[in-house]
C-alpha cells in the first residue's frame, strides 16, 4: 500500500460522519449522535439532508476497496515483522552479551573473576556474534530471493 493510498483512506474515514455507527438491516444507519436516522440507500443516493452526506458516501463506496486494502497491509506488516524478529532477537542477545562481556573485562582485570570464568563469558560472546551473523545472513538471502532489495 502506498502512502498515497493510505492517505486517501485516513482523508475518508476523517471526513464522515462521526461514529460509531450502528445499523439496522436494511434499514438505518445511526451515526453515534443518533439525531439522524437515514436508510444505507438514502445515504449512497444522498437523498436526504445530511450536511456531510457526500463525504459518508465516499467512505461507504470505498469501504468494499479500503478495508481489504489495509487487511492485506497489516498482513504484509505482520509477515514483514516475522521475517525480522530472528534478527533482532540475535542483536538483543548479541547487546547483552556484549554488556556481559565489558562487565567480565572489568572484573577479571581487577582480578575478581578467574580467567576461566572470563574465557566463558569470551566464548559466549563468540557465540552471539556468530548467531547474529548468521541471522543477517539468513535474512538477506532471503531477500535477495525475494527480489527485495533490503536494509540500507
Amino acid at each position: 500500500m502506498t502512502p498515497e493510498e493510505l492517505a486517501a483512506i485516513r482523508a475518508r474515514a476523517e471526513a464522515a460522519t462521526p461514529g460509531p455507527w450502528r445499523g439496522v438491516p436494511g434499514r438505518y444507519i445511526l451515526p453515534d449522535d443518533w439525531n439522524h436516522r437515514y436508510t444505507a440507500h438514502q445515504v449512497i443516493e444522498g437523498c436526504i439532508y445530511n450536511p456531510n452526506a457526500e463525504n459518508d458516501h465516499a467512505f461507504i463506496a470505498h469501504a468494499r476497496e479500503d478495508i481489504p486494502a489495509l487487511v492485506a497491509e497489516v498482513e504484509r506488516l505482520q509477515a514483514e515483522l516475522a521475517r525480522l524478529r530472528p534478527v533482532v532477537e540475535a542483536a538483543r542477545v548479541y547487546y547483552q552479551t556484549t554488556e556481559w562481556h565489558d562487565d567480565a573485562c572489568e572484573r577479571y582485570l581487577a582480578e575478581d573473576m578467574t580467567y576461566e570464568a572470563y574465557q566463558t563469558v569470551r566464548t559466549e560472546l563468540k557465540i552471539a556474534v556468530m548467531r547474529l551473523n548468521d541471522r543477517v545472513a539468513e535474512f538477506l538471502a532471503a531477500e535477495q530471493a525475494s527480489g527485495r532489495e533490503g536494509p540500507r
